[in-house]
Order: structure tokens, then sequence, then C-alpha cells
């Protein structure tokens, strides 16, 4: 009976081990893994920080104005970006932006005021545009345009009798780093 129990305790902690081994060697995997993803979004870094926005909507000429915030999120993996219109406009959003190995391209995740979500691809900066496109529908975008690193300007358009129309317009400049 004493050896049966021995070699139970012994395939025990064999197995175990195993999956200690199993673990501690996947570990290097996840950070790597983790340490490729915040790679990828260095290219949004210059918009860390909070931005104070001034615009227009384009059919009525009404005025918009809005401050932005861009920050690292979960472990730097993701982009946190908040949208708080200011009054007399109440549009207020939550937006994470990440890289998708899946599809090769980034994600963009709006939630907002209202109870809506929408879901963006991007292939990321080109030159000094950024483009978002409606993932399931693609008729609306937002095309994010650097002039330097303390100034951008963002578009939202939506796809009206087949062509691309601009709703409204915005300059953002850099409030703090």
């Amino acid at each position: 009976m004493r050896g049966g129990r021995q070699l139970f305790l012994k395939t025990r902690l064999s197995i175990c081990l195993f999956w200690l081994a199993v673990l501690v060697s996947a570990r290097p995997g996840v950070a790597q893994s983790q340490a490729e993803l915040k790679q990828k979004l260095q290219q949004f870094a210059f918009m860390v920080g909070e931005w104070h926005c001034t615009g227009h909507f384009t059919t009525s000429g009404k005025a918009i104005e809005a401050n932005l915030n861009f920050a690292p999120s979960l472990q730097g993996v993701w982009l946190e970006f908040r949208h708080d219109d200011l009054p007399p406009n109440i549009y207020h959003a939550l937006t994470l932006w990440a890289w998708d190995n899946s599809t090769g391209k980034y994600v963009s995740l709006i939630q907002d005021n209202f109870g809506g979500h929408r879901t963006f691809t991007s292939e990321g900066w080109k030159q000094n545009e950024l483009v978002w496109l409606r993932d399931t529908t693609q008729d609306e975008r937002f095309i994010f345009h650097k002039s330097t690193d303390n100034e951008f300007s963002v578009a939202y358009q939506r796809i009206k009798e087949g062509d691309w129309r601009e709703a409204d317009v915005s300059t953002c400049k850099r409030t703090t780093k």
C-alpha cells in the first residue's frame, strides 16, 4: 500500500511540475505579446495628453467645442480616448484604440452617453493622416490630420448619396502632455 501511495504522490508531483513548467514557459510569450502590442501603439504616442478642440457642424455652421484626453490603458496595450463636448452640446464618448493581430489593423471601440457603440478599423497613420472606417457598414469615418506635435484636426464624415460628406470638423490644440 505504501508503494502505491508514493507512486500516486510522485505522479501528482510530476503533473504539477509539468503544468508549472508550461505556465512559466508561457509567460515570456505573453510578455512579448504585450511588448509587441505596446510597440504597435507607439505611432499614437504624440496624442497622449489633453486637447481642446473648436470647430463647427458643416451643414448648420453651429459651433462645437470639446475636450479630449488620450491616455495609455490596460498596461499600455490600449489607448483610452475620452471625448467630452462642452455645453451647449452634450456628446460624451469613451473610445479604446488597439492593434488587432487577427485582422492586421488597428481597432477603435467607441461607446457614448446615448448608449451607442460602434467599431472602426484603421491601417494606422499614413504620413500625417489617420482614417478610421466604420467596421460593419463602412458608411462613417473619422479622418485625423496631424499638423504638428501640438495640433491636429479631426473630421467626421458619412456617406450620403454615394459620396463622403463632412458632418463636422474641429481643430485640436494640446493643453497638456
